[in-house]
């Protein structure tokens, strides 16, 4: 393949990845996957050293390139970056409508519990300590995506421990992206952080749109930012570590923590952030519960036609 042609795949792909983690169900990291880039990314990500930062510094761009593919990368980050601003103002209107948001998070249940068969058919060999810890991470997951952490407004000026945890969740939402199975949206809705970085990215862009600089929002994207940088470095080399090294073990706890924190995307919340069901004869609950099933289809589908399209190559 020709090296424009490269960067357009590369570019087009992390569009598909940053649409898959704008919303909070599905995983960029199997979406990289089932597109053939995520060995390509993880690798990519790894080799960015201390040496690679020393000839940045001394402007030895053309060096610094021979150690970490900066095209392929910068092509990739390019388009994710293109995908989350032009959707970000969509995912934020459906997330504020009473029948919408139900409606995409149901959707939201079917692909995460596909993601979840698919990633647990990823095990070698399984051994029953592997479901105790399985279980052990759903519980966590379970725990934590009930927790209510307190929400501000992005008209206000976000504080140093707003911004401090905006740059915690960057680091473990791209912990997220860089692991088949969870999406770094899903993350942030599991840490309280998803409805707020959703409001700064809308009024960051809206601002820049209009020539006006929103400063609140551009701080805590900054912070956000950071923590995504630092995180890929870390966490690229942790991931790579630990699915060489005791792969079938991390599978497990992958599994677990995606099935515990289900609950952060179930469709029905009542007024006290309690998660109900509604009665068998109202038509919001079989439109939800035929969401489910087409998510729930269309990522198995999307993994078939995957492999058989691997198997013709």
């Amino acid at each position: 393949m020709s090296r424009p042609r490269a960067t357009i795949g590369a570019f087009l792909s992390g569009m598909c990845i940053g649409a898959a983690d704008l919303v909070p169900g599905i995983s960029g990291g199997t979406v990289a996957l089932i597109l053939g880039m995520y060995g390509a990314i993880i690798n990519g990500l790894r080799s960015i050293d201390g040496d690679f930062f020393k000839l940045l510094f001394r402007g030895q761009f053309k060096d610094a390139s021979v150690l970490v593919p900066l095209g392929f990368l910068g092509a990739v980050v390019g388009g994710m970056l293109f995908s989350i601003a032009t959707l970000v103002h969509v995912i934020k209107a459906i997330l504020a409508d009473p029948v919408y948001k139900p409606m995409l998070y149901a959707l939201f249940l079917g692909l995460v519990l596909a993601s979840a068969v698919l990633i647990f058919r990823r095990i070698q060999n399984f051994k029953p300590i592997y479901l105790l810890w399985g279980l052990l991470a759903a519980g966590a997951a379970f725990y934590l995506s009930g927790l209510e952490l307190p929400k501000q407004a992005i008209t206000s000026s976000y504080s140093a421990v707003v911004d401090l945890w905006a740059f915690f969740c960057g680091m473990l939402g791209i912990c997220a992206m860089l692991l088949p199975g969870i999406s770094g949206g899903y993350l942030l809705n599991v840490l309280g952080m998803y409805g707020n970085i959703i409001d700064a990215l809308s009024t960051f862009i809206h601002g820049i749109v209009h020539f006006h600089m929103e400063w609140a929002a551009f701080f805590l994207l900054l912070n956000l930012g950071l923590g995504v940088l630092i995180g890929a470095i870390v966490f690229s080399r942790a991931i790579s570590w630990a699915l060489t090294n005791y792969h079938d073990l991390t599978i497990s706890v992958l599994v677990g923590f995606m099935l515990g924190a289900l609950r952060s995307v179930w469709p029905f919340i009542n007024d006290i952030n309690e998660p109900f069901l509604p009665p068998f004869t109202e038509p919001l609950l079989w439109s939800a519960v035929a969401l489910t099933i087409l998510g729930f289809t269309a990522v198995s589908t999307a993994h078939n036609l995957a492999l058989k399209a691997k198997a013709n190559v």
